[in-house]
């Protein structure tokens, strides 16, 4: 119910602190952590005081294990799962701070895009029309600059 909340308050505040595309992951992560609530725990809400400290883990488990979510998307649905009992806790709702310590490692972040020898040598050996002049230009011009 309070990540509900959440995204009520966060309805709010689109266009002025937040974007709309950050709300679209605070409804993912609603919907994902009530589908883990359902298969694991055969409920359809859990209260602050049923949350333990490895409830996080479990969760992560699920959405890279049985979902299939990168790493760095289920980082992000954990620090949103620990805002939401960060926000009970300071409203009272939960006893206590749950999941202060747990880290979530980040996944890897995304390799630089590179062309590798082989996309080079493509490049190199594709031929254009002898109308195409401006594009074996351009073609020439890129290699350049990949070599120097």
């Amino acid at each position: 119910e309070r990540f509900d909340g959440l995204i009520e308050d966060m309805e709010e505040h689109v266009g002025v602190d937040i974007k709309r595309e950050s709300l679209v992951l605070y409804r993912q992560t609603r919907a994902r952590l009530q589908q883990f609530i359902r298969a694991k725990h055969n409920a359809s809400d859990l209260t602050f005081s049923q949350l333990t400290e490895d409830f996080v883990k479990q969760f992560e488990q699920f959405a890279t294990g049985e979902v299939g979510l990168k790493q760095s998307t289920c980082y992000n649905m954990v620090i949103l799962v620990k805002k939401v009992c960060k926000l009970a806790y300071r409203e009272g709702a939960a006893d206590s701070l749950l999941f202060d310590n747990v880290h979530v490692d980040k996944g890897d972040r995304r390799l630089p895009k590179a062309l590798d020898r082989d996309a080079l040598d493509k490049l190199k050996a594709l031929c254009f029309d002898g109308w195409e002049a401006d594009l074996e230009t351009a073609r020439d011009v890129f290699l350049f600059a990949c070599y120097t």
